[in-house]
């Protein structure tokens, strides 16, 4: 009875919603195919496929940065397509039961060496794609590069790296202060050639030591070649078409059509047709990504005016949110995922209580709304599942107490200029996904003053607080700390609203075997990949 009446007045609200605002305009561009039907065949799950026996083509719904510096951005996309480019020392591959287990990738293994230093034994018999030799002084380089000041890669490290070569093969990593994040965060940085550096070229060309390496670019289709001498054994494939399709239909026909391979960020409904098809497979990958709503920091309203977050907190129905995401969503119970060190199961202090929402919002100077100006939410479309649909009704819920709001539907190149702007709306949708175990790598980008990206966000008792966790080098001691004060502490600044934790559904014809994406989901293994 209760969730019957809950969708019922959901749709009621939205009704209401659509007959009273509009939002912006959905782009969608028309998009090419990277294989062209024969004249004269229809668009069909008997049609032949269409992509060579040696290519695995992959239609992303996030595109690229136009620059290969993976020191300089945040984008999910790009990080996963490096992926099959660079390496890093360590892999974070795990399940939600090891959270902190690291396998070794260029590194082999790491030794504390004190509380501000780790020691690492590297592969030996390793080669960038050009050919030049991987050793201790390209690690040193890469890590002094990456926590520079002003470097997009500083926000997932804690704070400036200096870098001691011990030998060819072994280096030694140090922070200015202790430190505990360093032991899982130093893993999640792919490691550069100290040449390019000096050079300057990193963003010209990417030159890593993985699997793939960049062969050209058509246009949205990034082309790759296999890395015939990778010291992880040569791939099964010798090519991979990495193409940007931002929309999830046409991602979908191409799929059926045997155009694509494999197929990003799938949505619910279109998820249960193809597990009942003949010519396709859903990989259901539980994330560690979670989807925010996040208040700009940086301005009025929001800055400064606690109460009023916690406002907006009590005027959201996040479980009718997920009802309305369906297996695309799990409920999020914390600020990090369960994939986190640190992380435990947390009491959502927010229930939806409308009654609440109103007390909280006089007492925040604006009651029933009144003197708070016409607020924008900002989303995309195209890259996240049901972006649109929530959108609209987390808008229609905040109507109920009396704040108006805009929602603005963005395609995702926009839609990201918008995160790093900090007078861009005053409420953002944004998803944010690290694939590692370092909660630093979410709680301190996000929400610490000097990085805060999407949030600009800046409180000097947050900030004082995750200074102090992350200086715990003691790891029961610190997941103590971030379980008892840290992620209580983040629950009453409330920079941002957990809304839920993704289960990432990616669409892949059933002749492709071997294909994985991890459950940190930034790693795409396509090592042992074949078509039957």
């Amino acid at each position: 009875m209760g969730k019957w009446f809950k969708v019922v007045t959901a749709l009621f609200m939205l009704a209401s919603l659509l007959l009273g605002c509009s939002s912006s305009p959905e782009t969608k561009g028309g998009q090419e195919s990277a294989f062209p039907a024969k004249q004269g065949t229809e668009t069909t799950v008997e049609n032949k496929l269409r992509t060579p026996a040696d290519t695995l083509v992959f239609y992303s719904a996030e595109g690229l940065t136009g620059q290969w510096d993976p020191m300089q951005h945040a984008i999910l996309g790009q990080y996963r397509l490096e992926s099959l480019i660079f390496n890093r020392l360590f892999d974070a591959k795990g399940e939600e039961s090891a959270p902190d287990q690291l396998e070794p990738s260029l590194a082999l293994s790491a030794k504390q060496i004190d509380d501000r230093t780790i020691e690492y034994k590297l592969r030996e018999g390793v080669t960038f794609q050009d050919g030049s030799e991987f050793t201790a002084e390209d690690v040193k380089a890469t890590f002094e590069y990456a926590s520079q000041t002003g470097k997009v890669a500083a926000g997932n490290l804690p704070g400036v790296i200096s870098g001691k070569v011990i030998d060819k093969h072994t280096v030694q990593l140090s922070t200015d202060k202790p430190n505990g994040s360093l032991w899982f965060s130093a893993a999640y940085i792919p490691i550069v050639s100290k040449k390019d550096i000096e050079a300057g070229t990193l963003g010209q060309k990417p030159n890593g030591t993985g699997p793939f390496s960049l062969q050209k670019q058509e246009g949205e289709t990034t082309i790759l070649d296999r890395n015939e001498s990778y010291w992880g054994g040569s791939p099964k494939m010798k090519h991979v078409h990495w193409k940007y399709v931002p929309d999830a239909s046409t991602r979908l026909l191409a799929l059926k059509a045997g155009e694509a391979d494999i197929i990003d960020r799938v949505e619910p409904e279109q998820a249960a047709d193809l597990e009942v098809s003949s010519y396709a497979d859903v990989q259901k990958t539980k994330t560690p990504e979670h989807k925010w709503l996040m208040f700009k920091g940086s301005k009025a309203p929001f800055k400064d005016n606690q109460k009023l977050r916690q406002a907006i907190a009590y005027a959201l129905d996040r479980e009718l949110i997920l009802q309305l995401m369906g297996n695309a969503g799990v409920p999020a119970k914390n600020f990090v995922a369960p994939a986190k060190f640190g992380y435990s199961d947390m009491d959502y202090p927010y229930a939806y209580n409308l009654e609440k929402a109103k007390q909280l919002l006089a007492e925040a100077g604006y009651p029933n709304g009144e003197g708070l100006p016409e607020l924008e939410y900002i989303t995309s479309t195209g890259l996240y599942p049901k972006t649109k649909e929530y959108g609209e009704l987390i808008v229609a819920m905040l109507s109920q107490v009396g704040v108006k709001a805009k929602l603005t539907v963005l395609e995702p190149a926009a839609w990201v200029e918008r995160i790093f702007k900090p007078d861009a709306g005053d409420m953002l949708d944004a998803g944010y996904m690290t694939g590692n175990p370092e909660p630093d790598l979410v709680i301190r980008s996000l929400f610490y003053s000097k990085h805060a990206i999407g949030t600009f966000f800046n409180d000097p008792e947050l900030d004082a607080a995750l200074d102090r966790e992350a200086g715990i080098t003691d790891k029961e001691e610190r997941k103590k700390v971030l379980q008892t004060e840290t992620f209580p502490l983040l629950y009453e600044k409330l920079p941002a609203i957990p809304l839920f934790n993704t289960v990432m559904l990616t669409g892949v014809r059933k002749e492709v075997k071997g294909f994985k994406i991890y459950p940190t989901v930034i790693t795409v293994d396509i090592l042992e990949a074949t078509k039957e």
